[in-house]
């Protein structure tokens, strides 16, 4: 189907859509992790707000290792919170410690759904639906695939993002999705969704059926050493250094200003955005030498 569809394009799409080609085989899918109840703890200590997400998503994950399931698939959850809270983090921690492929799409100010949804092979501009290049992307059925800011999306006559998600987020319907370039089915149903918003008040019902909806508070005072802890160490992953303790090292008054941060926005965002330049001026107080 895929080869067939592909054949149906320009010479130029051909080309340009050709990463496609490995949806006409079965791809492989992420294995239940042996041990999941490590991989909870760490979260939990990293990002206690996430406590009840947590609890919900262990709960469907040992329901299936108990009946065999011998993939991870995680039942669609909606997290609402205000921003900088780590719902992003979250998602992106939780996919190292499931060892899930994931990606990411924010639906701010989206009012053309063929971001979204795709366009039809009989349009220049042909793209695929978004999660089916995810799962081309990245090579797997079952990837993490977050949503942010759903509820800052806009119905026009270009399409409604909500009422595209329905059909995803519904197993029976998943995985059996036309996608408008390949128009061949795709399957979807093993994809794990995790939706992001501040405010569930624009959501339809519809939507929020389909979504387990669990609400994010800011992060406890006491949180800050595990919450900086973090921060440094996903901007050690980043820039490739082996240990967070190697970043250059922040003075007292340093520290006391992220303390200071913490207090007023406990929003790990904020925080690590100060770090970043914290940083950056410890290591440039570390380039200049001595004069005598």
């Amino acid at each position: 189907h895929v080869e067939t569809a592909l054949a149906r394009l320009s010479s130029a799409d051909q080309r340009r859509l050709g990463w496609l080609r490995p949806l006409g085989r079965p791809l492989p899918e992420a294995p239940l992790p042996i041990e999941i109840e490590g991989a909870f703890a760490r979260l939990a200590t990293e990002m206690p707000n996430m406590g009840a997400a947590l609890t919900w998503m262990r709960a469907g994950l040992a329901l299936r290792r108990a009946c065999g399931a011998p993939t991870t698939r995680v039942t669609p959850l909606l997290l609402v919170g205000p921003p900088g809270v780590g719902k992003t983090r979250f998602v992106r921690r939780l996919a190292t410690e499931l060892s899930l492929s994931w990606g990411r799409l924010s639906l701010e100010g989206l009012s053309d759904n063929r971001a979204l949804a795709g366009t039809s092979s009989g349009w220049s501009t042909a793209e695929p639906a978004w999660p089916v290049a995810e799962i081309a992307r990245l090579g797997v059925a079952n990837p993490l695939l977050m949503l942010d800011e759903i509820d800052k999306c806009i119905a026009s006559h270009n399409g409604d993002a909500h009422a595209t998600l329905l059909g995803w987020l519904e197993p029976s319907t998943a995985a059996t999705v036309v996608d408008p370039v390949l128009g061949a089915p795709i399957d979807l149903s093993g994809v794990s969704w995790i939706l992001a918003a501040n405010s569930i008040d624009r959501l339809p019902a519809p939507l929020l059926g389909r979504v387990h909806v669990v609400n994010v508070d800011l992060l406890p005072l006491a949180a800050l050493d595990k919450v900086l802890a973090g921060v440094l160490t996903d901007i050690a992953n980043e820039l490739g250094v082996p240990d967070a303790r190697l970043l250059p090292l922040l003075e007292a008054s340093e520290v006391a200003l992220l303390q200071r941060v913490w207090r007023r926005s406990r929003t790990p965002r904020l925080l690590r955005r100060v770090v970043e330049r914290l940083l950056g001026e410890a290591a440039t107080r570390s380039m200049i030498s001595p004069r005598h």
